[in-house]
């Protein structure tokens, strides 16, 4: 598991900032994704879109922002030696679906607590993000 940890070193421009986390692991697919230009119909001349496409980024693309900072947050858990990750949210929350794969792929034990409106167990609809 800390095979996978990394040094981080910030981008110039948030150098100065208070708090820059010391490591992290990769979830992400490597490399840079490519930003790209996206034209508008019926836009003025000189106004630009421009979409980072984490689209490429691999397994994570559907929840890519939740894997970039679970990179900082289990990096600095895997760093102080914890094995186990607690999380909370909603029966279909894809936090929840990230932190338990990125957990199951760094071999650290994730533990969730699903908010639902049911009552019973048998009251569950097994669909979405839910096993």
């Amino acid at each position: 598991m800390t095979h996978r940890l990394q040094e981080y070193q910030p981008p110039e421009w948030a150098q100065s900032l208070k708090l820059i986390p010391k490591y992290r692991v990769q979830l992400a697919a490597p490399g840079v994704t490519p930003i790209t230009e996206w034209k508008l119909p019926d836009s003025p001349q000189d106004f630009k879109v421009l979409l980072k496409r984490d689209d490429y980024t691999g397994v994570y693309s559907v929840v890519t922002r939740l894997a970039r900072q679970l990179e900082f947050i289990l990096g600095d858990a895997i760093a102080k030696g914890h094995k186990h990750i607690i999380t909370a949210g909603a029966l279909h929350s894809n936090h929840c679906r990230a932190v338990a794969a990125s957990c199951a792929e760094l071999g650290l034990q994730s533990h969730l607590f699903l908010k639902t409106p049911a009552k019973e167990a048998s009251e569950l609809k097994y669909e979405g993000n839910f096993p």
